[in-house]
């Protein structure tokens, strides 16, 4: 018997992981990991709603949104999350 057969054959008797239960043990934690990726990919809350409305009377195109009569009386659409820079924080 070989040098090299014998020291498999040690490996095997003494629970060592052989290379194909290394491939095995490898394949299980990637999709363990993975598994765990595609549970944390966002918040567990509903997706935002939102309302559209029609404008009764036309915006003005000068910078002072807030302030502009076109947008009173309209709710704000609110609950989105972001994707980057940090996933699942309030956009």
């Amino acid at each position: 018997m070989s040098q090299d057969r014998k020291f498999k054959d040690e490996c095997s008797a003494s629970g060592q992981l052989n290379g194909r239960r290394w491939q095995q043990a490898a394949w299980g934690l990637s999709l363990f990991l993975m598994s765990g990726l595609v549970s944390a990919a966002g918040p567990q809350t509903p997706r935002p709603v939102m309302q559209a409305s029609e404008l009764l009377v036309s915006p003005e195109l000068d910078g002072a949104v807030l302030d502009d009569p076109a947008w009173k009386g309209l709710v704000p659409a609110t609950g989105f999350w972001q994707v980057q820079p940090v996933e699942g924080q309030a956009a």
